[in-house]
């Protein structure tokens, strides 16, 4: 019962983690558009190269 209960409080905490670094991303690109004049074409494949790297980087640790 006490792992059941530890995983849905995880769980919970990573759906919230999750959201707030949605919000800080979409802010983020937000200023890079509007004041550094930064377009979707380098941002989209920057942030995917990135966030793969890092996928990369936690299965190799495992």
């Amino acid at each position: 019962m006490i792992n059941k209960n530890s995983s849905h409080m995880a769980g919970i905490l990573l759906t919230l983690l999750g959201a707030m670094l949605w919000g800080i991303c979409g802010s983020c690109g937000q200023y890079l558009f509007q004041y550094k004049e930064v377009t979707s074409n380098w941002l989209v494949p920057f942030r995917l190269t990135i966030a793969g790297a890092v996928i990369l980087i936690l299965l190799l640790s495992v």
